[in-house]
Formats: structure tokens, C-alpha cells, sequence
């Protein structure tokens, strides 16, 4: 999973739970709400999930790799609510 951060963001500016039913993505400090918060679509293994930042020049994305607690099954969805995949 790809999230875009906002300009010039690093790791230690991040508050970053990816927790086994939910998740989210907060400034530390801010007021702002969260740049991203939600219920997984169903069970993640939380202790094998792991995010990196990755920055180009002024430009950072989050990479996000999940482990379900179910194994192989399709999501259609990675957060409950999201625009769900049509295949």
C-alpha cells in the first residue's frame, strides 16, 4: 500500500500504528486530523506488518506491506469504507 505524505515529511515527524483490526497515520503534534485512519477490511498480523519512507528531492510516500492473519483470501478493499475493487 502507497501513501502520499505531505512535503518534506520524515520518519521521526510520523505517529504510525498499524494495529490488527486498525490503523492510522498522524503528524506528531498536530492538530491536523489524521493523514490517514481506518479499519482493515479484516485482520491484519500487526507484528509482520512493516512501512517505510521513501523520499525523492522535497517529495515522501509510505510504503506499507501487511500480512493478513488469514492468509491468501482477496480483499476487496484495504479499509472498510474505501471505493471497493471491481474484478
Amino acid at each position: 500500500m502507497y501513501v502520499p505524505l505531505p512535503m518534506n515529511t520524515t520518519a521521526k515527524m510520523l505517529d504510525v500504528n498499524l494495529g490488527i483490526s486498525k490503523m492510522h497515520i498522524k503528524l506528531k503534534g498536530s492538530k491536523e486530523p489524521a493523514l490517514m485512519e481506518g479499519q482493515w477490511h479484516k485482520k491484519v498480523n500487526s507484528e509482520e506488518c512493516l512501512w517505510n519512507l521513501e523520499r525523492e528531492g522535497e517529495k515522501s510516500t509510505m510504503t506499507i506491506t501487511l500480512e493478513k492473519k488469514e492468509g491468501r483470501n482477496w480483499w476487496t478493499t484495504i479499509l472498510d469504507g474505501d471505493i471497493e475493487i471491481d474484478t
